[in-house]
Order: C-alpha cells, then sequence, then structure tokens
C-alpha cells in the first residue's frame, strides 16, 4: 500500500522530495551564500571603527541595536583590538547589545 493508503500509489519517499541536506552541486547551501558572512564580518568591522572614533572623540559611551551573539562577537573582537575603548554586552536574549565606552 502507498503512501495514500490507496493499492496504486507509490510506497516509500515521494520521488520529488529529498533531504534537506542533499544539496546541488551547481547551487551553494543557502547558509554559504556567496561569502555573505565574511561581507557581513567586514561590514561590522567597519561600523564599529566607526562607532570607536565617535566614542573616543566625544568621551561617552554608546550603545548599539540590538544584535544577535555572532554579531556581538565580531563587534567585540574588533573593539578589543583598538586601544583607548572597550565593550561589554547588555541586555537579556534576544535583545542583547553591546556598549562601547571609554577606556
Amino acid at each position: 500500500m502507498g503512501l495514500g493508503g490507496r493499492p496504486w500509489q507509490p510506497s516509500g519517499p515521494h520521488p520529488h522530495v529529498r533531504p534537506a541536506s542533499v544539496g546541488e552541486p551547481d547551487r551553494p547551501h543557502p547558509g554559504r551564500c556567496r561569502g555573505y558572512r565574511e561581507k557581513r564580518n567586514a561590514a561590522l568591522r567597519r561600523f564599529a571603527e566607526g562607532i570607536v572614533e565617535e566614542v573616543k572623540s566625544s568621551g561617552v559611551e554608546r550603545a548599539l541595536e540590538p544584535m544577535s551573539p555572532a554579531d556581538r562577537k565580531v563587534i567585540h573582537d574588533t573593539v578589543n583590538e583598538i586601544d583607548g575603548v572597550e565593550t561589554r554586552s547588555d541586555g537579556m536574549e534576544p535583545s542583547r547589545y553591546v556598549v562601547i565606552a571609554p577606556a
């Protein structure tokens, strides 16, 4: 008996359905879309560097918008390489955010 309970319907998996883990050779996996993560990280680094200049010139800390843990890590790593400023994460998930402050 088949999937629909009818003897003329095929049994087993539907012929046009395949597991999500089976990729196609000519199409990238959705999670690796043409260097998305690398581009995102580069944009976050540029953003963080701009905020650092703001914080250094004003002497006032700046709270960023809530972001994902991966994005927060990029911000922390970037800012921690620069003298004169420091970072901390505040808030509760999913609204956790980074604060960049003068050291």
